[in-house]
């Protein structure tokens, strides 16, 4: 089970210090305007989704399990690789930069990784933060451009949606049951594909490979 709360309306700037560095702070770079993934489908996904948690009626319906269930089949990192905190100060620039590294090549997968495309993409996700440009466990920062060290995100997952709210302040608060799977598991033919993956398929009514993601994104995208 995954419970997540966010403010779809917070522009407040906040900070995360690499715990790492002795009493360093992330500052230097504030990011530009947000970029947002380009793809048609993905407009549409967003636009179905936004609508629907844009209802005064909000509840959990089999529209908006469906909704949530294509949209993280595509952005299928976001729950997966998000960083782990209480307070924005503790998260890791480890696991951040991997997030965002993630964020970014999954919209421009041919795409070089500038300071300008991380900045970015951090704006997209977080909002204005001061961050200071260097390596971490996952990059490797050099001349203005990020690269990933070797190093792979085998594997997939499926999220249900099973409870959601907001509150008067505008912060929805949704609960996920979410399934991981080994890469190995997975298998465009029901036939050769895991117990667990058939599974899925025989409880959604299908033997078709449930995937709702963009080209070249891998197994279970």
């Amino acid at each position: 089970m995954m419970l997540l709360s966010r403010c779809a309306d917070n522009k407040n700037p906040i900070a995360i210090p690499d715990a790492s560095l002795p009493e360093s702070t992330i500052n230097g770079n504030v990011a530009q305007a947000p970029t947002e993934p380009s793809t048609d489908a993905n407009k549409t996904l967003n636009s179905d989704l936004v609508s629907l948690l844009k209802q005064d009626n909000l509840k959990v319906s089999e529209d908006l399990i469906t909704q949530f269930y294509k949209y993280y089949r595509i952005n299928n990192f976001e729950l997966s690789l998000l960083p782990a905190f209480n307070t924005p100060e503790q998260m890791d620039w480890d696991q951040f930069t991997h997030f965002i590294y993630r964020g970014f090549v999954h919209s421009n997968p041919e795409d070089v990784f500038t300071k300008e495309n991380f900045a970015q993409t951090v704006n997209r996700y977080f909002g204005p933060i001061d961050y200071t440009d260097r390596d971490s466990l996952y990059l490797t920062y050099e001349n203005g451009i990020y690269t990933r060290k070797p190093g792979d995100e085998p594997g997939g997952a499926y999220y249900r949606l099973t409870n959601i709210s907001k509150d008067a302040d505008g912060i929805y608060t949704a609960v996920f049951d979410g399934l991981f799977f080994g890469e190995l598991e997975y298998s465009d033919l029901y036939e050769e594909a895991s117990p667990n993956i058939r599974a899925i398929r025989d409880t959604a009514g299908t033997k078709e490979a449930m995937c709702e993601c963009q080209p070249k994104r891998g197994p279970l995208c």
